[in-house]
């Protein structure tokens, strides 16, 4: 890992999948492999550079929710915003303002 704010960002992500278990009994297999397999960050780029939202996201937000258990609003954390271009920050915002949510908090 990079550096230790890559690896917060990482352990956030997976606490993320842990949340989504326990708190949704739901569970983000893909979500949580794509973490194993590249990376919290990279996943996080990933889904941000899709043009469309991923399912999980849709269904967590609208059927659920729970907009605060995704990777765009961990991305739009304050000290997780230096990781990721004005680009990824603004369709974080984008997809999020689609629930009228805001995550731009510490």
């Amino acid at each position: 890992m990079g550096n230790s704010i890559e690896w917060e960002f990482e352990q956030s992500m997976l606490q993320i999948v842990e949340r989504e278990r326990r708190e949704l009994r739901r569970n983000p297999a893909y979500f949580h492999r794509m973490i194993q397999e590249e990376g919290g960050l990279q996943t996080a780029k990933k889904l941000l550079a899709k043009e469309d939202p991923a399912y999980g996201f849709v269904e967590i937000c609208w059927n659920l929710g729970r907009p605060d258990l995704t990777a765009e609003c961990l991305v739009l954390k304050l000290k997780f915003r230096q990781l990721f271009n004005g680009e990824e920050l603004d369709r974080a915002r984008e997809r999020l303002g689609h629930y009228a949510i805001s995550c731009e908090s510490p």
